[in-house]
C-alpha cells in the first residue's frame, strides 16, 4: 500500500497499516507499564505488611514486659518503613530500582533487621561481615524478606549468616535449619507469587530484583539445608583487599 500524502506537508504520513501496527505497539507498552505498577503495589504491600507485623509484635512485648529496648526497635521499624516508602516512590518516579549508593556496614544492618523479624526463640548467628556499597534501605528490605521466609515458610529455629571467599569477591550465605525447600519449587523460588504457603508470596522475587539491581547475584544452593548464596563483587566491598 502506498503511503498517503498530506497536502500540507512535504513527506508521507502513516498508512492505515502502519497506524494499526503502532497502535498495537502502544497498547503492548501500556500493558507492560500497567503490569510494572501492579507489581510495585504488591511489592510495597508485602513489605509494609512485614514491617507492621514487626511493630505489632514488639508493641505487644513492650506491653507485657515493659522493656524499653523493644520501644527502640519499634521506633527503628517505623523509621525504616517510612524511608522505604519515600525511597520507593522516588525510585518509581526516576525509573530506576536503586538510588544513591553509600557505605553499608553489614555487621550493623543484618543483625538489626534480624532482631526486628526473627522471633526471640529463633537463634541467630553471623560471621564478621564487610562494609559494602549499596542502598541501605533496599538491602534491609532484601534481608528482611530472607529472614521472614526462613521463619514463616521454613519454620526455622536457627538462622545463620556466613561469609565465604569467592572468586572476584565474597559469598554471603543466608541459611537456616528449617524445612527443606520442595524440589518442585527450587527452580521457581525467585519467581513472583511462588510460595510453599497457600496464596503464594513475593518475598524472594523482591530479593532477587534488589540484589541484581546492585549488580550482585543470588542463588539457592543445591543442598538440603535451605541456603541462599549472595555474591558480592570486590568492586562493591569497601577495603575489599582485606576480604
Amino acid at each position: 500500500m502506498n503511503s498517503l500524502l498530506d497536502e500540507n506537508t512535504q513527506g508521507p504520513i502513516l498508512t492505515s497499516r502502519e497506524v494499526r501496527e503502532r497502535y498495537i505497539e502502544l497498547e503492548k507498552a501500556m500493558k507492560e507499564l500497567k503490569e510494572e505498577y501492579r507489581s510495585f503495589i504488591h511489592t510495597m504491600a508485602h513489605d509494609i505488611r512485614g514491617c507492621f507485623n514487626a511493630v505489632l509484635g514488639y508493641a505487644q512485648l513492650l506491653k507485657e514486659v515493659h522493656n524499653p529496648e523493644y520501644a527502640d526497635t519499634i521506633v527503628e521499624s517505623v523509621h525504616r518503613m517510612t524511608r522505604l516508602l519515600d525511597r520507593s516512590v522516588r525510585l518509581v518516579d526516576m525509573g530506576v530500582p536503586v538510588s544513591w549508593l553509600s557505605e553499608v556496614d553489614l555487621n550493623k544492618v543484618i543483625p538489626t533487621v534480624a532482631s526486628s523479624v526473627l522471633p526471640a526463640e529463633v537463634e541467630f548467628l553471623h560471621d564478621r561481615l564487610p562494609i559494602v556499597l549499596g542502598d541501605p534501605d533496599k538491602l534491609a528490605q532484601a534481608f528482611q524478606n530472607l529472614f521472614a521466609n526462613a521463619v514463616e515458610h521454613g519454620m526455622a529455629h536457627r538462622v545463620e549468616v556466613r561469609k565465604r571467599s569467592a572468586e572476584g569477591g565474597i559469598a554471603i550465605l543466608f541459611r537456616n535449619d528449617g524445612q527443606p525447600i520442595p524440589g518442585e519449587l527450587r527452580s521457581l523460588i525467585f519467581s513472583e507469587r511462588v510460595s510453599s504457603k497457600p496464596g503464594g508470596g513475593m518475598g524472594l522475587g523482591i530479593v532477587k530484583k534488589i540484589i541484581e539491581s546492585h549488580e550482585w547475584s543470588i542463588k539457592l544452593d543445591p543442598v538440603e539445608m535451605p541456603t541462599f548464596r549472595l555474591y558480592v563483587p570486590a568492586s562493591s566491598i569497601v577495603n575489599g583487599a582485606a576480604w
